[in-house]
């Protein structure tokens, strides 16, 4: 037959819990990759990389054309 309401608690409260679990997981693995140091950490070139764009991209601009 049906459950009963004890074992359906039982069950709402082991979802509620791996949800928790699973959320905890989520807000943990979006700080880690918006942590700018731990991505220079492992991807130093990029950074270095965008860098030097962003400065000759820049310094471009900067350079007036001559009349």
């Amino acid at each position: 037959m049906g459950k009963t309401t004890i074992e359906l608690e039982h069950e709402i409260t082991q979802t509620r819990n791996r949800l928790g679990r699973n959320l905890n997981a989520l807000e943990n693995r979006l700080r880690e990759n918006l942590d700018w140091r731990r991505q220079f950490s492992r991807k130093p070139g990029v950074f270095v990389g965008a860098a030097f764009g962003f400065g000759l991209i820049f310094g471009l601009m900067a350079i007036r054309p001559r009349d």
